[in-house]
């Protein structure tokens, strides 16, 4: 009867704590980047323009993707020999970026690809919260001198609370669990394990 001793024994393992440490971080920074540019993308996409419903489809579809595939689409895009984005970056001003391959980039690499992944998610919500935002109260704060940034940070933004409650923990939820799929096809854990999740350690 070992009671709780694989749990203390898995608790003094620097590779777990590791692990788990990176996936925090990795929460932290999908969620705090993720919602701040989803909040920016729908406010702008929610502002009466022409043709709002086809830019807010073609927002959305990146999250109609799975991380495997998102994954593949990246590797495309980023690999250090034949990619896309480093052949024009060594075309025009003559560097190339190890996206996948510096221990220092390569956690900020999928980061970015899973808010890509989950922007349309956000941006979807995001728009339904500002369609439910009563107009009479942002009038009330013009009225009273409220300026643009004023009227978006003391009205709009408080109101919108349960809706980012809501894509906290969904976004999280993610971060933990999801990012698996990016972190197989693009990094494998690596280089040096700097993208080895909790649950790629699972793996």
């Amino acid at each position: 009867f070992v009671c709780l001793n694989n749990f203390t024994s898995l608790l003094s393992d620097p590779a777990y704590l590791h692990s788990l440490l990176l996936s925090f971080i990795f929460a932290g920074g999908i969620v705090i980047i993720g919602l701040s540019l989803s909040l920016l993308i729908a406010t702008m996409a929610y502002q009466p323009v022409k043709g709002a419903r086809i830019y807010r489809s073609f927002l959305i579809w990146p999250y109609a993707l799975s991380p495997i595939v998102v994954g593949t689409i990246f590797q495309l895009l980023l690999n250090n020999s034949a990619g896309i984005i480093n052949h024009i970056l060594e075309s025009s001003i003559g560097i190339k970026v190890p996206w996948l391959l510096d221990p220092t980039i390569a956690p900020l690499t999928i980061i970015l690809t899973a808010v890509w992944n989950l922007i349309g998610f956000n941006i979807l919500f995001y728009i339904a919260g500002l369609q439910n935002v009563p107009k009479d109260l942002l009038e009330a704060a013009s009225i009273d001198g409220a300026n643009a940034f004023q009227r978006f940070f003391q009205v709009t933004f408080p109101l919108l609370a349960p809706f980012t409650f809501f894509l906290v923990v969904t976004n999280s939820i993610y971060a933990f669990f999801e990012t698996f799929g990016l972190v197989r096809v693009l990094t494998n854990g690596g280089p040096l394990g700097t993208t080895s999740t909790a649950m790629y350690g699972v793996y």
